[in-house]
């Protein structure tokens, strides 16, 4: 500091005291502190070195005006807010961050039997038949699937296949069994899929199909099928199509040249449980 500014502050602080002190040591004189009383050895001791001088105590000190206060901290605003949607947000965090976490967790394991499935779409022309030498009732037992069935063996000429993806060929697409009665010249083609796959050409038969029909298969439980009467051409023989679902599977119907509508629901009863009304 140079000497001038020190001198101003001397100045400042004690004039007449102080510049004395000031002139004895810019001469390189001794400092009469045997001649000063406390007040003045007090004052000199602090402007020179800066602490307090032997006989004051901590609490005489001044305090540091610079320290906040808690009613000066929440005056401010801008600081409460910032502080207020800090709190908020970690809150939020704890909060959602667990359950976040848990979700996550259950959807990646393929191994938990509550996951659902996502829906997958195919193209019938994509997959590969693979005939079967028996119906689809015996195929069913045989492989402890408890599938629906139309019971015409007896009476119509019956195909039975599976359509496996090209890639998989243990992946079954969909069952198909198409009859045709020996008799009455009806056809029935039933298709049967998961209730997660959607095949282009099974789903096409869904359309129209805004009829609602209730079949109880027991006192408390019901199944509800969809169903249409239509002509196949405008000039052509009737057909119904239908599709419902039944345990773990979706089962989708079409009765081509049916006599009348009674039929169908006919067809319908004998594929669903007996004793449900």
């Amino acid at each position: 500091m140079k000497y001038d500014e020190f001198h101003k502050l001397i100045e400042e602080q004690n004039p007449e005291k102080k510049q004395f002190l000031f002139k004895c040591a810019m001469d390189g004189l001794s400092l009469p502190v045997e001649s000063m009383n406390a007040e003045s050895r007090s004052a000199t001791a602090e402007t020179l070195c800066g602490a307090p001088a032997a006989g004051v105590s901590a609490a005489q000190k001044p305090k540091n005006k610079r320290r906040t206060s808690f009613k000066r901290f929440f005056k401010q605003p801008a600081r409460l807010a910032a502080c207020i949607s800090a709190a908020v947000a970690v809150a939020c965090l704890a909060i959602i961050l667990p359950f976040t976490l848990k979700g996550s967790g259950s959807q990646t394991a393929t191994t938990n039997p509550s996951t659902t499935p996502e829906e997958r779409y195919c193209v019938a022309a994509s997959c590969k038949e693979i005939e079967l030498n028996q119906t689809l009732n015996d195929y069913s037992e045989l492989n402890n699937l408890s599938l629906l069935y139309v019971d015409w063996y007896g009476k119509a000429e019956v195909k039975t296949s599976l359509h496996v993806d090209n890639e998989d060929q243990t992946d079954i697409v969909y069952y198909e069994e198409i009859l045709e009665h020996k008799y009455t010249g009806s056809i029935v083609e039933l298709y049967i899929t998961d209730p997660f796959t959607r095949v282009d050409k099974i789903f096409n038969y869904w359309k129209g199909c805004k009829n609602i029909y209730t079949v109880y298969t027991s006192k408390n439980n019901y199944t509800q099928v969809k169903w249409c009467f239509d002509r196949v051409f405008p000039w052509g023989p009737y057909e119904c199509r239908a599709w419902f679902r039944y345990g773990k599977y979706t089962y989708t119907v079409v009765l081509r040249y049916p006599i009348d509508e009674n039929d169908f629901f006919e067809l319908i009863d004998t594929m669903l449980p007996k004793n449900r009304r």
